[in-house]
């Protein structure tokens, strides 16, 4: 029985792009890859600080460029050594004009954590195969109104995968823990800075460099709708079931 390792966080949750993101990655690679991105930040002045996209500044464009290469080099080694699928970063963003967080729900906090739980159970079944496995999902920590919110989460998400891929299939408790414990879950909160900045036309942030460099390793930009299974990078547009896609270069329908 495999085990997956999920890191996510969320952004822009007052912009017109609200975005979902995350690493998920076999729990088999997970400590070496967290082991590279601890080494790179001892030997680059990061030591005893975390990597965060709001925190990159231009005076360290340079060294964030590091830490994702760090991460895209780590995936072609594992690839040219006939390891398979190993890691990927997934972004779900949401058009928040034409898809209103709180349409349908009763507050904006429910209508948030629906979309998270379509992000996280998607994404999954995007990635992975109908075989007995093992989640362990890290939800970046956030202050909700509803203090059960996360147990809520744990229920329909657990509900949706053991349909998903049958009953021998463990979800263990969700973890509300914030990125500073991990260096792969900060490695998320980078790469899902990369994909608002450039839906939400932030060039006022200063990182541009970062945002292309990254747009520049994966052949294409960041704004606009991936195949369902393109890899390690994927950003999928949300769109109703049924309704036209709206991110520019898109087509056809979504079928959920």
């Amino acid at each position: 029985m495999g085990k997956l390792k999920v890191y996510t966080d969320e952004s822009c949750l007052n912009e017109q792009f609200l975005g979902y993101g995350g690493i998920f990655i076999k729990e088999e690679f997970y400590n070496e890859l967290e082991t590279l991105l601890q080494e790179y930040a001892v030997n680059n002045g990061f030591e005893g600080r975390e990597f965060s996209y709001k925190k990159c500044r231009q005076p360290v464009i340079d060294r964030y460029i590091g830490v994702i290469n760090v991460f895209f080099d780590f995936l072609i080694t594992k690839y040219r050594a006939g390891n398979g699928w190993v890691a990927d970063f997934r972004c779900l963003i949401v058009n928040t004009r034409t898809n209103p967080i709180q349409l349908t729900e009763k507050t904006w906090e429910e209508g948030f954590y629906k979309f998270y739980f379509h992000f996280i159970t998607r994404s999954l079944f995007n990635i992975t195969r109908k075989y007995d496995t093992v989640f362990e999902l890290n939800v970046a920590d956030k202050t909700d109104s509803y203090k059960f919110r996360t147990e809520v989460l744990q229920i329909v998400t657990s509900g949706a995968l053991k349909g998903h891929y049958g009953n021998q299939c463990i979800v263990n408790e969700i973890k509300r823990d914030s990125p500073k414990q991990s260096r792969v879950h900060q490695l998320a909160d980078v790469l899902l800075g990369c994909v608002t900045y450039r839906f939400n036309n932030k060039s006022n942030e200063n990182k541009e460099d970062l945002v292309q460099h990254i747009e520049k390793r994966i052949g294409t930009k960041l704004d606009i709708d991936f195949k369902p299974k393109d890899s390690p990078i994927n950003v999928w547009g949300w769109t109703s079931k049924g309704q036209k896609r709206w991110v520019e270069g898109a087509s056809g329908f979504v079928g959920l």
